[in-house]
């Protein structure tokens, strides 16, 4: 199952961050809970390493207990473009801006 944010279709919803994988793709970090808030996005040619070892986890923290992580893969050369749609339509409190 997955959501659509900023018109694109992300499929892996999961909470554990070693369920994903390390390719190329933009990434949302959510409120664990019930998933209903982005507390930020982001882009990566290695998601997996790139949430595990993220500058702004504390900052995360301050809207959120635990996390999910929904992941769009896609090439190397989409994902600053989409990272930036996605981030202008959902407007998450972390982050560039």
């Amino acid at each position: 199952m997955g959501e659509l944010y900023g018109n694109y279709w992300f499929e892996h919803l999961v909470s554990d961050v070693n369920s994903l994988e390390n390719r190329p793709g933009v990434y949302l970090i959510l409120n664990g809970e019930d998933h209903s808030k982005v507390i930020d996005v982001g882009s990566s040619k290695s998601v997996k390493d790139r949430i595990r070892t993220h500058d702004r986890r504390q900052q995360w923290k301050r809207y959120a207990h635990s996390f999910a992580y929904a992941v769009k893969y896609c090439d190397a050369e989409q994902i600053v473009g989409i990272e930036n749609r996605v981030r202008d339509s959902v407007n998450p409190p972390c982050g560039d801006r």
